[in-house]
């Protein structure tokens, strides 16, 4: 994902897909209040949530990536498959992002390191 102010220079190039107000696309624009966000509070997106939401309430456990030390408690991921429906265990490549706890505390490193940008999609856990 390119920096904020890149990806808004290029998001603001894009046709509108649908008049406003007739629909909602979630992740663009929750995406896009993350940086708004940031931008306002002159602090990364994921330190606003850490210091205005999470500690406030007690969520010392949530964050944008799962230290090394507790990649255990990471949950497996489940979806459907998209030929019957049936939601199944969703193992991506080796080392991928949604990788079950099947595998070692390697495969799932994709949870482990800090991302480099945090947005409300970007992977809150």
């Amino acid at each position: 994902m390119p920096e904020p102010d890149e990806w808004m220079r290029r998001l603001g190039t894009l046709p509108l897909r649908h008049q406003p107000g007739e629909r909602w696309q979630y992740q663009i624009s929750s995406d896009l209040v993350g940086v708004l966000v940031a931008r306002v509070t002159g602090q990364s997106f994921e330190s606003f949530l850490r210091e205005r939401i999470f500690e406030p309430l007690g969520m010392k456990d949530t964050g944008f990536h799962v230290p090394a030390d507790k990649i255990d408690r990471l949950p497996t991921l489940y979806a459907p498959d998209p030929q019957t429906g049936e939601f199944t265990v969703w193992d991506e490549a080796e080392g991928g992002r949604w990788s079950s706890l099947r595998r070692s505390p390697e495969a799932v490193a994709g949870w482990s390191p800090p991302p480099t940008t945090t947005t409300p999609t970007s992977g809150c856990c």
